[in-house]
């Protein structure tokens, strides 16, 4: 086992890695990630139901959140976090036609993407909506499973808790990966 494993492992366990403020928010440590899973299908294929996602707790402190970034964050609909990816910021005008995701009126490319299931209207046709400043729009990567800012409405920077990079698989292999 390799020494990124084992630390990933000892992070996983507890044993290393970020504690737990008053305020339920993880606080800094030696260790900036902690280790979370993601239930639901979401964000299928990107992190499947069970998969381990280590997420860099500190990333947000001194870095903006980017377009196409997978992060961790605090919604008030649910009990606790999850994760999406961010689509489009402020100033942005986000709409799905006809399935495809538009922003400023270009249809963008999302091969992270799945398409399947039980398709709701609002994964069809949405929009279009200019987003206010401030404003951090998040999708599910399977749309057609994600309650995200469709539903919740816009996410701010005090919301993200992380930045997701690191996947070890559920799946019989155990792979591990960065997140794309």
């Amino acid at each position: 086992m390799s020494f990124r494993m084992v630390l990933l492992l000892l992070i996983s366990l507890g044993i290393a890695g970020t504690s737990i403020s008053a305020d339920g928010i993880p606080s800094r440590s030696l260790f900036a990630y902690k280790a979370f899973s993601e239930p639901g299908m979401a964000m299928e294929p990107t992190i499947a139901p069970g998969d381990i996602v280590y997420v860099d707790m500190t990333y947000f402190k001194a870095n903006h959140p980017k377009v196409g970034d997978v992060v961790l964050y605090k919604v008030k609909s649910l009990a606790g976090p999850t994760m999406k990816r961010i689509i489009a910021l402020g100033g942005n005008r986000v709409q799905i036609k006809d399935a495809k995701l538009m922003v400023d009126g270009r249809v963008v490319v999302e091969p992270y993407l799945k398409r399947g299931g039980a398709a709701t209207a609002y994964s069809k046709n949405w929009g279009p909506v200019k987003l206010p400043t401030g404003c951090i729009f998040l999708l599910g990567d399977f749309r057609d499973s994600s309650q995200d800012s469709r539903v919740d409405g816009c996410s701010s920077t005090p919301d993200l808790m992380g930045l997701a990079r690191y996947i070890l698989s559920a799946a019989g292999s155990r792979e591990f990966h960065k997140v794309h």
